[in-house]
């Protein structure tokens, strides 16, 4: 009697163990489709286009539940080397990238960083800070193609203060040419900045700050002609 129980108990736990995996492989599938790659297709039903002009379109979800969201679309005449160099050399972002107040590569390996940063925000709200883990390792330089992203990472401590840590902000660039010394390119983030700030607020903040951060890139490479990086670097 006692064995036949504990052999009906064992099947009973395969059976749940087994509908479990596939519950969270369902859940990681929806996620991913749900926060497409900077080299998805973007679909009409699921994004709106609220900013387009000759270099620069801004996408934003129609479906706005969740953390808020962007992506960028350019097409610049510049070489992907270019921006690709300043879009990896986190090392420079308080240079040149708007509202970093402060940048430090904590590590460097196997084509990944891992990148201290605060973001200075405008009062009454508090400076942002995290730590992000940033890959380029989806980058085909040959083909003058080049994939960043980034995503939080607890790999190390965040400094005491009354800074701000947010609960989501992860992102990617996706970088080719475009023939004749020209590059298209998609810029993709995601963030909630916690400290109680309304998902509106956040989205409205955030196209506006993504609007000048691309205008303002554009700038600067019309300025200089970067050499061409070594994906290692």
């Amino acid at each position: 009697m006692c064995i036949a129980y504990f052999c009906m108990m064992q099947t009973m736990f395969v059976r749940w163990r087994k509908k479990c995996l596939v519950l969270v492989t369902v859940l990681a599938a929806a996620d991913t489709a749900a926060h497409p790659a900077c080299s998805g297709t973007l679909t009409e039903p699921d994004w709106n286009t609220v900013y387009h002009s000759e270099t620069l379109s801004l996408h934003e979800p129609a479906n706005l539940n969740g953390p808020a969201e962007i992506i960028a679309s350019v097409r610049w005449r510049t070489l992907p080397e270019s921006l690709y160099r300043i879009i990896w050399n986190y090392a420079q972002f308080r240079k040149n990238i708007p509202g970093v107040r402060k940048s430090e590569v904590l590590l460097t390996e196997n084509g990944r960083k891992w990148i201290y940063q605060q973001l200075e925000l405008p009062g009454p709200l508090k400076d942002r800070h995290y730590v992000l883990e940033s890959s380029n390792t989806g980058s085909l330089p040959d083909h003058h193609r080049y994939q960043v992203e980034w995503k939080l990472s607890t790999r190390f401590p965040l400094p005491d203060g009354d800074r701000v840590a947010p609960s989501v902000f992860s992102g990617c660039w996706n970088i080719q040419a475009a023939g004749e010394g020209r590059l298209i390119a998609r810029y993709r983030l995601r963030i909630d900045p916690a400290g109680n700030v309304p998902r509106w607020v956040a989205q409205r903040g955030m196209r506006r700050y993504v609007r000048q951060l691309m205008e303002h890139l554009h700038e600067l490479l019309l300025l200089k002609v970067e050499p061409v990086p070594r994906q290692s670097e």
